[in-house]
């Protein structure tokens, strides 16, 4: 079993994810995008969310059991040193989970504010634009009465 079937919260942000594209997709294909719309995908993507949820409890239920069984057998042997290791791999593993989760949710963060970045530059390339209109009919104002 690999480590990332051990992470609880992986399975369930990934069918966040899913929901938010199809969201978005269903935003993109639907200009008219009304808040019964939205409560309707939840509402179908809930016991898909709630399968995956119960899955990585499951999942991370095995997985503590597994880890009792190992620690329990270097127990059983009386390998202290063994044990020790094992318990520092685990305590690695389960950092590098967490950094993993941190990452995403940064990078997630990032993205965010990166398309509230673009969303602004259009909106301020928008007002520019319309500024130079402005200052352009203006000036062209001012040199017919000048002229």
């Amino acid at each position: 079993m690999s480590s990332r079937s051990k992470k609880p919260s992986c399975r369930s942000q990934n069918a966040l994810f899913r929901f938010v594209r199809r969201a978005a997709e269903y935003r993109e294909a639907m200009p008219t995008f009304k808040l019964a719309d939205v409560l309707a995908m939840l509402d179908d993507s809930k016991p898909e969310m709630d399968e995956l949820e119960l899955r990585a409890s499951q999942l991370k239920a095995e997985s503590q059991k597994i880890f009792q069984e190992i620690e329990a057998e270097y127990i059983a042997k009386g390998d202290i040193e063994g044990l020790e290791w094992h318990l520092y791999h685990r305590a690695q593993m389960e950092e590098l989970t967490r950094l993993e989760t941190d990452m995403e949710l940064k990078r997630l963060t990032m993205e965010k504010e990166l398309e509230a970045l673009k969303q602004e530059i259009a909106r301020l390339e928008v007002e520019t634009a319309e500024e130079k209109a402005k200052t352009a009919e203006y000036r062209s104002m001012l040199r017919g009465e000048t002229a």
